[in-house]
């Protein structure tokens, strides 16, 4: 039994031993330069640069890679504007992959001279003064305003309304990115601009849901017939009259 015993405790030394080398050594490697950190990469990124978020998240390359707060990265990213999900893993030995989901730009507001894109829940991206930096956005023409906390202000409720009504609308319809112009400006009223140079006219109503719904089956029209500006009247209740440019 002795014998026994003994033989037993030094099978549970050996093991002991054999563990903290092993835990040593994993020490050892893992501080090493062969997880130093040598290559970090972004992907989904289209608006923020990869420059923007070395800035933003302040790290260098050549640190250990286990060494990174991954928890505070995201937080630091996560306050830009145009990001909506961090994901950051390691690929071990030296690599860091960040992924990122940007918001995209639902419009882009215009009062005056001012500019600003907003995401679909009406929050602000980015003020542009004196300037449209984007082609390819529908632009829409109201009256709003930026706070000190960087929130968009329309002139009342029903103004921000009509705008997520009237962007809405477009979407459902299939026309979202066929149109390049929205002026909103009048409560009652919408001028609309398309991208081929059509104009058009419409009131804003109860029935401007299926009043946009007319606007796309006369723009797929006049696709067909190899048809480009002029001018949409839908201000005529069930009559709807284009006029030819010119």
């Amino acid at each position: 039994m002795k014998k026994r015993r003994k033989l037993n405790t030094n099978n549970v030394m050996i093991i002991l031993v054999f563990i903290l080398m092993l835990s040593f050594c994993i020490c050892i490697i893992v501080k090493s330069d062969l997880f130093d950190v040598k290559k970090i990469d972004v992907i989904g990124n289209k608006r923020v640069t990869k420059s923007n978020i070395m800035k933003e998240l302040n790290v260098n390359l050549n640190e250990n890679i286990f060494a990174y707060n991954f928890k505070d990265m995201k937080n630091k990213l996560i306050k830009n504007p145009y990001i909506e999900n961090v994901e950051i893993k390691r690929k071990l030995p030296n690599k860091i992959i960040i992924s990122l989901k940007e918001k995209e730009i639902f419009a882009v507001l215009k009062d005056e001279d001012n500019y600003c894109y907003i995401d679909k829940k009406g929050n602000l991206l980015e003020e542009l003064r004196g300037s449209n930096e984007s082609k390819k956005d529908l632009i829409v023409d109201v009256d709003y305003s930026i706070d000190d906390n960087k929130s968009i202000k329309f002139k009342n409720y029903k103004t921000k309304e009509n705008v997520f009504k009237t962007l809405n609308y477009l979407k459902e319809e299939g026309i979202y990115r066929k149109i390049n112009y929205v002026n909103l400006k009048k409560e009652s009223n919408i001028e609309m601009l398309t991208r081929s140079n059509i104009k058009i006219l419409l009131s804003n109503d109860d029935n401007l849901d299926y009043n946009i719904s007319r606007v796309s089956k006369i723009l797929i029209d006049l696709q067909n017939k190899n048809t480009n500006g002029g001018t949409i009247n839908l201000n005529y209740g069930k009559l709807a009259v284009y006029s030819p440019e010119g």
